[in-house]
């Protein structure tokens, strides 16, 4: 069957993963996969189930957060879900955009994603609480696959900026101030990840 967008558990027990678009939790020592999100029929999809690709878990995991997207609807939405299961619960809804890549900050408060908005690639944070969401970069490079620092303080991405032809990593504030570039290699450099 194989999966897709593999990511562990904060306490490394479990491991969350698409497969079908479907959600599944595996133990890490090894068993029976579990579902916790069934995706339905794209095209008549209910929010969040139109297929998935896992973001990360909350700090207690108890959340997986994941986007949902539908090709044919041309959709994508942030969305959580009980890592026991349940309902899942949309937290940034399409409204004309592509919502993906979301990361769950270490403090559980915001989740970091993002946002394709008339060809538009920028990074985005939204407060889980009020749901208030807010633009962090604003280039007018493409700005991808944003993942927070463990202590919640700085935010990685890739992006395009300063004219390069690939994608180099950066590193800025999670309001969006102090962008350094990390990396200046002719290969494309993204997906970045960090040490715990």
């Amino acid at each position: 069957a194989g999966g897709e967008t593999p990511r562990f558990s904060r306490d490394g027990k479990q491991i969350a993963f698409a497969s079908g678009g479907n959600i599944l939790v595996v133990p890490t020592a090894g068993g029976e996969p579990r579902t916790v999100m069934a995706s339905e029929l794209e095209t008549v999809a209910a929010p969040c189930r139109a297929g998935a690709f896992v973001g990360g878990w909350s700090p207690d995991d108890s959340l997986i957060t994941y986007y949902s997207a539908s090709s044919t609807r041309q959709i994508a939405q942030v969305c959580t879900v009980p890592a026991a299961g349940g309902e899942p619960e949309v937290i940034v809804p399409d409204e004309g955009a592509f919502q993906i890549e979301p990361v769950i900050s270490p403090d559980g408060t915001k989740i970091v994603y993002r946002a394709i908005i008339d060809s538009q690639h920028d990074i985005w944070v939204v407060d889980l609480e009020t749901r208030e969401r807010t633009n962090i970069t604003h280039d007018a490079d493409l700005d991808i696959e944003p993942d927070w620092s463990p202590d919640g303080e700085w935010i990685a991405f890739g992006s395009l900026r300063a004219g390069a032809p690939h994608f180099d990593l950066f590193v800025m504030r999670p309001d969006g101030s102090e962008v350094q570039q990390l990396t200046t290699d002719a290969a494309k450099e993204a997906n970045p990840v960090w040490a715990p």
